[in-house]
């Protein structure tokens, strides 16, 4: 539940107050996005075998690291490099 606590925190506080949208309309893209969400990110979790989400941002982070092999800026090289 922290999850979806913290996906309907960052909304940006104008994202629901903008245009002339009823309360029932800004309740409702709030709380059923960040539930949408939740269920997604499930989804997604499961497609890819992920069972610890912390060790598999850390492998990709340490993946993109490789990557960089010295440089500062990976940038469109990095596209470059992967289409080779």
């Amino acid at each position: 539940m922290l999850l979806v606590s913290q996906t309907i925190c960052s909304y940006p506080p104008n994202l629901c107050d903008a245009g002339n949208f009823s309360f029932t309309e800004r309740f409702a893209v709030k709380y059923a996005g960040a539930a949408v969400m939740y269920m997604v990110s499930k989804k997604l979790k499961k497609k890819y075998n992920m069972t610890d989400e912390r060790a598999s941002l850390y492998d990709a982070a340490n993946t993109w690291v490789q990557a960089l092999n010295g440089r500062d800026f990976l940038g469109i090289l990095f596209i470059y490099l992967q289409r080779k």
